[in-house]
């Protein structure tokens, strides 16, 4: 049985195939890590970087499930509600979409519900870029025996460098929805 093809757009498709390639690369990148770790490891850092519990490098294991769990759930929405939401949009419950999608010509809303799923995909491989990169620095910590230095500012400042341009992304489509029915 064949699985029909996503109704994304061709960038939509790209991000979607990047996304999971990353989710992939992040088990990939976490098993690898796990072989190179002695036995005991560190396991918890303080704000300093230094270790302040060690344990089995089994619990390792738990880095790459997380961190690409992410991914998974951004896939399977991208996957599943797209046709969903192409079907039934006033499901989709974002304030401007809601409000604007039934004034503009039925033809253009798949265009509509394409260019927000494209943000939702960017935004699941930034974040999974983030989480790949704490796992990489997490990993770091534990075979060096202290974090990385880059570490907490990349764990402090990405996630902002990622919200606040998705948030601008959504507005910006939101008033580009706007104006296309005024």
């Amino acid at each position: 049985m064949a699985i029909a093809p996503l109704p994304l757009s061709r960038r939509g498709r790209i991000l979607f195939i990047t996304l999971l390639l990353l989710a992939v690369a992040i088990w990939i990148i976490g098993l690898y890590c796990y072989s190179m770790l002695p036995k005991e490891v560190p396991t918890q850092f303080g704000f300093s970087g230094e270790p302040t519990h060690y344990g089995a490098k089994s619990t390792f294991l738990l880095l790459p499930a997380l961190s690409s769990l992410f991914a998974i759930v951004i896939l399977l929405v991208a996957r599943f509600l797209f046709t969903l939401f192409s079907k039934y949009p006033y499901m989709l419950n974002l304030p401007a979409f809601f409000t604007y999608i039934f004034q503009i010509p039925e033809q253009r809303r798949g265009l509509w519900l394409n260019r927000y799923f494209e943000a939702v995909l960017g935004l699941g491989i930034a974040i999974t870029l983030y989480l790949m990169l704490l796992m990489v620095g997490g990993f770091e910590g534990s075979a060096s025996g202290t974090l990385p230095s880059w570490f907490a500012s990349a764990a402090i400042l990405f996630p902002i460098g990622v919200i606040v341009p998705f948030l601008y992304i959504m507005a910006m489509l939101s008033r580009q929805m706007k104006r296309e029915v005024i």
